[in-house]
């Protein structure tokens, strides 16, 4: 799927209100999921926190890495204002969890949609330095479409 994009006013509206009006009804949302994970025997490594990304390095990937490509609208392509981790010891667990996810954004009504993105880093042909994931996109929760979540 394309990339989905924060659909704020400016910088600061996308930081602001993420850190500010959503941080909380996010962090439900996260609390929600590992308390299904804990009922569904989905084992996480540790408990999950949901976190506002830090200012100066949000203005640094819009400016840098978006800027370019962008221009006005960089801030907009950030989609890890608001972004948690969630830890497996095995894949059974993680696409479990996955499956949980996407059902539980789905049925949020105060999330517009549910998936909206999925990058599974997990089989590609070339990884710098090995790293793997697995990343999902959702809209915040009661936030409609202007704030994206990782």
């Amino acid at each position: 799927q394309p990339k989905s994009v924060s659909n704020c006013a400016s910088f600061m509206d996308l930081m602001l209100r993420a850190a500010t009006m959503y941080l909380q009804s996010f962090k439900k949302f996260i609390e929600a999921v590992a308390a299904q994970c804990k009922a569904q025997d989905i084992k996480l490594v540790h408990v999950p926190v949901a976190q506002s990304k830090n200012m100066p390095r949000a203005f640094y990937k819009a400016f840098y890495d978006y800027a370019l490509e962008f221009g006005d609208k960089a801030y907009q392509q950030i989609t890890d204002g608001l972004r948690c981790s969630l830890v497996f010891d095995n894949f059974d667990d993680l696409y479990r969890c996955f499956a949980l996810v996407a059902e539980m954004a789905k049925a949020e009504p105060s999330i517009k949609g549910s998936v909206l993105r999925c990058k599974d880093r997990y089989n590609p042909s070339a990884v710098p330095f090995g790293y793997r994931d697995l990343l999902l996109n959702i809209n915040c929760p009661g936030a409609g479409d202007s704030i994206v979540c990782e």
